[in-house]
């Protein structure tokens, strides 16, 4: 004995619903009947077909009944997306099945427009497609592991809004989560020049070199570069545009900050990890190490703010305050100044 099994097609099964208990949606509707009479083409004509149980040909024709009346028909039922015939008493129902112009194989008899309900199920072709899913996951997520953090995981992470700042394992075990449930969608980023030039956006960001509001993007000085349509995030829309001829003379500019603030120090590395205050400057007095940044022009004045990389406040005194509040931005002004 064999069972064959027949499928729903999930994209075309009909009321697909919600679960009201817990608000959940099905993929297939409980319970879903298709008609027990139709036409179908066998051996080149198109013939009235028709599941009779206790008859061994579907052919209407052909089928053995003394009276239409005595015809009691019964509509073959899927049950949460599936039917399965037993070959061996049911084999009327099987070629009613493989011969009906829903069964998605039937492409010739989808003329008029309909659209196919439902398919054979090979289960050689469904083991198949399953190891290569399963093998598709286990080489993604070895692909996490194996890929250069810094260059690639990293600014993936970014992109999809994980919290960068904190460990790497933390990020690594996001990424895996998210790569686990994504696999085609984790292979595409890899590659992507929009996830390069969203990262290098957001490092320019936090540097001071731009700043990106919800409406607008703009210099660090104030300058506008270019207004932010609604519903879209800024860095993405300016990793988007920056490949427009109208935008090369400003990424141009932005990598150049970016690559001059990289010889004095790693712009990452300054902003997520400010090092240890060197000795020199370690017992300088605030408003002096703050004197000191502004004529090496770390500390820029963009009225009515003072700026160094994404810390800012308005006014000396308001700024020499953060400075003191703020050890990671001490030892960021400190490292600039050992710089120059």
């Amino acid at each position: 004995m064999a069972i064959v099994t027949y499928e729903l097609i999930a994209a075309n099964s009909v009321n697909t619903i919600q679960n009201p208990k817990n608000g959940t949606f099905r993929k297939f509707p409980p319970s879903f009947a298709i008609p027990a009479e139709s036409i179908a083409l066998i051996d080149g004509e198109i013939v009235e077909i028709r599941y009779l149980k206790g008859q061994r040909n579907i052919v209407k024709e052909q089928q053995m009944v003394s009276s239409d009346r005595a015809v009691k028909l019964t509509k073959p039922q899927f049950n949460n997306g599936f039917l399965a015939v037993d070959d061996r008493v049911q084999k009327n129902l099987i070629d009613y099945l493989d011969n009906h112009p829903l069964n998605e194989l039937n492409t010739h008899m989808h003329r008029d427009g309909t659209r196919p309900a439902f398919r054979k199920r090979d289960i050689v072709e469904v083991t198949r497609k399953k190891n290569e899913a399963t093998n598709k996951k286990i080489n993604v997520l070895r692909a996490v592991f194996e890929t250069d953090y810094e260059l690639k995981i990293k600014p993936i992470a970014r992109y999809l809004g994980f919290d960068v700042k904190q460990s790497s394992s933390l990020v690594l075990n996001d990424m895996l989560n998210w790569a686990d449930a994504n696999p085609d969608r984790f292979i595409e980023l890899l590659d992507s020049a929009i996830v390069e030039r969203f990262d290098t956006i957001q490092k320019a960001s936090d540097l001071g070199i731009i700043k990106l509001d919800a409406n607008s993007i703009s210099w660090g000085d104030g300058r506008q570069i270019v207004s932010v349509p609604q519903n879209f995030n800024s860095a993405e829309y300016l990793a988007k545009i920056s490949y427009d001829t109208a935008y090369h003379a400003m990424w141009s500019e932005l990598t150049r900050q970016l690559e001059n603030i990289g010889k004095k120090k790693p712009a990452e590395a300054v902003v997520e990890n400010p090092p240890k205050a060197s000795e020199e400057f370690e017992n300088t007095p605030t408003e002096k190490l703050f004197s000191l940044a502004k004529e090496a022009g770390i500390v820029k004045w963009h009225p009515p703010h003072f700026i160094v990389g994404a810390s800012k406040a308005k006014g000396k005194d308001e700024f020499i305050k953060l400075i003191d509040s703020d050890k990671d931005l001490r030892n960021l002004i400190i490292t600039y100044l050992k710089a120059e």
